[in-house]
C-alpha cells in the first residue's frame, strides 16, 4: 500500500509530534581519533573482524577497490586510495511512501543510521591503528557512490544511474571508508556489462520518473527528488528489483540467442 504522504496524514503528524524522527545532521559522528602509529599494511585479522561486524550493523555486502580519478568529483583531495565500499538496502517503509514529508522524513533518518554505522566501523579500524577518512553516505560531491561501487564489482551501473546489484537490483544506498591500510582484489569478477545493454531495451525508470530527471541517455541530477523528497519511483519500477536479477539475466540471455539464430537464418 502506498502512503501518502501529506501534512494531514496521520502517520505524519504522529511522527513529528513524537519526534521519533527527530534528525540531527551531523555529518562526522566519529568517536575515535585518528591514530598515532599508522598501519599500512593489509592485515587479513582486522578485515575478518570488520567484515563480521559490518554484518552485525546490517549490510549485506562490502567491496573493495582503489580509487581512481574517473570516481572522484569536484577535484577533491582524497586522503587515500584505498577504498572500502559497504552495501546497505533501502528500507521498505521508504520505497513504500510517496514523495513528500514523510518519505523525506524516512529517507534522512535511514542516510543519518547508515552514517552513524559507517562511522562506527570506520571507529574499529582507528581502534586497530588503521588511518581512515569517511565519505558520508549523503554527500555526494566528493565521489560518484555508483561508479566507485561498479569498479569494486558490486554490480553494475544501470539506466537509472543507479547501482544494479543481484540480490535487490537498485534497492541499495552505498557508503565508503578510505583506509591508510591496503586491501585485498577480488580473484573472481562478475561480468555486469550486459545490464547497460537490457536498460537501453527497458528504459522503465525514465518512463517512471515523474519529474523528467532521466531520459534514455542522461540524469538531470537538479531535477531528481530521491533526496529531497525520498523518491523512490525509478526504483519501484526496475524489473531488478520487481523480478529479481537472476530471471532478468536469464531471459536476456535467452532473448539474445533467439536473435543471433534469426540474423544467422538470414543472412544465410
Amino acid at each position: 500500500m502506498i502512503i501518502k504522504s501529506k501534512e494531514e496524514n496521520d502517520e505524519f503528524k504522529n511522527i513529528i509530534k513524537s519526534k521519533k524522527f527527530n534528525v540531527k545532521v551531523d555529518y562526522d559522528t566519529s568517536k575515535v581519533s585518528k591514530p598515532e602509529k599508522i598501519i599500512y599494511k593489509y592485515n587479513e585479522n582486522i578485515m575478518k573482524k570488520f567484515i563480521e561486524l559490518s554484518k552485525e550493523y546490517g549490510f549485506i555486502n562490502i567491496g573493495f577497490t582503489k580509487v581512481s580519478p574517473d570516481v572522484i568529483l569536484n577535484n577533491t583531495k582524497l586522503e587515500y586510495d584505498n577504498a572500502i565500499i559497504l552495501v546497505h538496502e533501502i528500507p521498505d517503509r521508504l520505497m513504500e511512501t510517496e514523495p513528500g514529508d514523510l518519505a523525506k522524513l524516512y529517507s534522512d533518518n535511514f542516510y543519518e543510521e547508515l552514517a552513524n554505522k559507517t562511522y562506527a566501523l570506520s571507529d574499529f579500524l582507528r581502534k586497530n591503528n588503521v588511518d581512515t577518512e569517511t565519505i558520508h553516505p549523503e554527500y555526494d560531491e566528493f565521489i560518484n557512490f555508483s561508479k566507485i561501487a561498479a569498479k569494486a564489482n558490486l554490480g553494475g551501473i544501470g539506466g537509472s544511474g543507479l547501482l544494479i546489484r543481484p540480490e535487490l537490483g537498485p534497492k541499495v544506498k552505498f557508503s565508503v571508508i578510505l583506509t591508510s591500510m591496503d586491501l585485498p582484489n577480488k580473484e573472481v569478477k562478475e561480468d555486469y556489462s550486459w545490464i547497460k545493454e537490457y536498460c537501453k531495451r527497458c528504459n522503465k525508470c525514465a518512463k517512471a520518473c515523474e519529474y523528467n530527471a532521466l531520459t534514455e541517455d542522461t540524469f538531470n541530477r537538479k531535477k531528481c527528488k530521491g533526496c529531497n523528497e525520498g523518491c523512490t519511483y525509478c526504483i519501484n519500477a526496475c524489473p531488478f528489483y520487481k523480478k529479481g536479477y537472476d530471471n532478468i539475466k536469464r531471459k536476456f540471455i535467452k532473448y539474445n540467442e533467439k536473435m543471433e539464430k534469426k540474423l544467422k537464418k538470414q543472412n544465410k
